[in-house]
């Protein structure tokens, strides 16, 4: 009887921390580096997102521009658990909508038959237009044109 209490205990204050709010235990952020040969946008920064299906799941650790590319680092910290980035996986600049301003890393995880990336492993990059569209707003109708 004294051994099934005895064991009870840890599971009971388990619970009882995460029911309480405690904090989980945070895994280690998962981190790999995009390679673009087109330039980056000025906008670009660290701290920018980092989304997967529009869900922000990391930022941009680091961009290290050079003539006509750069390397830009991500780091993944997903709420959700970990996001697994495949070796085919890839990774594109895009503008964010209009209203938002600035700029996100998009990533594509690559498919789930591939080897999973390594953390530090380097994948391809694209960059989208470099200037978001701009919205164009319907002239005012002139007075008496109804």
């Amino acid at each position: 009887m004294r051994g099934r209490a005895a064991a009870l205990v840890p599971c009971l204050a388990a619970l009882l921390l995460t029911s309480c709010g405690a904090e989980k235990p945070v895994a280690k952020p998962f981190e790999f580096s995009a390679e673009f040969s087109r330039s980056l946008p000025p906008d670009l920064t660290e701290g920018s997102p980092a989304r997967v299906a529009g869900i922000q799941v990391g930022t941009v650790a680091a961009v290290q521009r050079s003539e006509g590319g750069g390397v830009v680092t991500v780091r993944l910290e997903s709420k959700f658990g970990p996001t697994p980035i495949r070796a085919d996986a890839s990774a594109k600049v895009r503008a964010r909508i209009f209203l938002e301003g600035a700029w996100f890393i998009d990533v594509d995880p690559g498919t789930r038959g591939a080897e999973p990336l390594p953390n530090g492993g380097r994948v391809p990059g694209t960059v989208s237009r470099l200037r978001p569209p701009a919205v164009r707003l319907p002239a005012r109708p002139e007075r008496g044109s109804r």
